[in-house]
């Protein structure tokens, strides 16, 4: 059972006194990130959080429950209820949380950055296939409005060479029925990233 966008909303708004929190959605549920670092996620309308020390020893009789068949156990919060309550528990947890961790993917050496980064820093990147200042801004903005909808923003480290973007199929800009399901907006390879067997068409965009 996927979760819904009404629990999501929800929980975003019992933690809004926190800076900088922000999800990404993955097959039908929520991953939650707190100033970048991935605090937990959203799993069948039940908030999980990772197993700290702190996270224990403010839940010490916090159930062990799995977010997905394979996955690590995680801690399942009951205090939903209690804005308080949420804003200690991921305050008390961020420093024990790994920093995000730059990936390679084999393909121009793509990062994992996360969508909230790009939110803020969406302006000082380079989009490929804006041919224009006009355009680079225009596609800029439409970027910031679709970030809150769940659209992703990879790019490569090798500037104007290759990037992706992507959002859950429900908030496509397209009328298409795909629940579950993500869309790529666009996919741009350029320079030393043609030739990899990667398509070099941009789809979509604004």
């Amino acid at each position: 059972m996927a979760s819904g966008k009404e629990y999501l909303h929800f929980i975003l708004e019992q933690l809004s006194d926190l800076d900088d929190i922000s999800y990404r959605p993955m097959m039908g549920e929520f991953i939650l990130y707190y100033r970048g670092k991935i605090v937990g996620g959203i799993y069948d309308d039940r908030l999980l959080v990772k197993k700290t020390r702190s996270a224990l020893e403010l839940m010490p009789a916090a159930i062990c429950e799995l977010p997905y068949e394979g996955a690590k156990e995680m801690l399942l919060v009951d205090e939903v209820d209690s804005k308080v309550f949420l804003t200690e528990l991921f305050e008390a947890m961020f420093d024990e949380l790994p920093s995000p961790k730059r990936k390679n993917n084999g393909i121009g050496g793509i990062t994992d950055e996360l969508y909230s980064d790009h939110k803020r820093n969406i302006d000082k990147e380079h989009i490929c296939c804006a041919m224009s200042g006009k355009q680079a801004l225009a596609k800029k903005e439409w970027l910031k409005r679709r970030f809150d909808e769940g659209l992703i923003f990879y790019r490569s480290v090798e500037r104007g060479k290759c990037f992706i973007e992507y959002i859950p199929a429900e908030n496509a800009w397209v009328p298409i029925q795909a629940d579950g399901y993500l869309y790529i907006d666009c996919l741009w390879v350029a320079g030393s990233m043609k030739g990899t067997d990667i398509p070099t068409t941009c789809y979509g965009g604004a």
